[in-house]
């Protein structure tokens, strides 16, 4: 059964991380993600990062390098990755699948209600990565 891979960003910015709400009518509606999508064939997972990032925000990143990821099974088998960016931008040039973006204080990331995903991999990962997101 093949994979499908999924890449997401957590990309800084003066100590704080980039989080978007995904707009009405998609999936996980009205649920904080770290923005990403799909690894396209023939793309490694930064490539895929920094062509969302542009695609979907309107923004440039410099990818640091992968954090982890999780796996879902279903029916189709999922793997989200995560890798830390930064970015020298404050705000995106244009939203497409998001209603809201908004820069993320690392120790009040939990006030926010995430896609389920995306709550994993944060759990496992800030506790390690708080220090160096500055």
């Amino acid at each position: 059964m093949s994979q499908l891979q999924v890449v997401c960003g957590l990309v800084w910015r003066e100590g704080l991380f980039l989080a978007a709400r995904k707009r009405a009518g998609k999936t996980n509606s009205g649920y904080w993600e770290l923005p990403g999508g799909k690894v396209g064939e023939q793309e490694s997972v930064e490539q895929a990062l920094m062509r969302e990032f542009q695609e979907e925000l309107g923004m440039e990143i410099r990818v640091r390098g992968i954090l982890g990821s999780v796996e879902q099974a279903g029916i189709v088998n999922l793997k989200l990755i995560a890798l830390e960016a930064t970015c020298g931008s404050e705000r995106p040039g244009h939203i497409i699948d998001h209603d809201s973006v908004i820069w993320v204080n690392p120790g009040y990331w939990h006030a926010l209600r995430w896609c389920e995903n995306d709550a994993r991999l944060l759990g496992e990962i800030l506790a390690g990565v708080i220090v160096t997101g500055k």
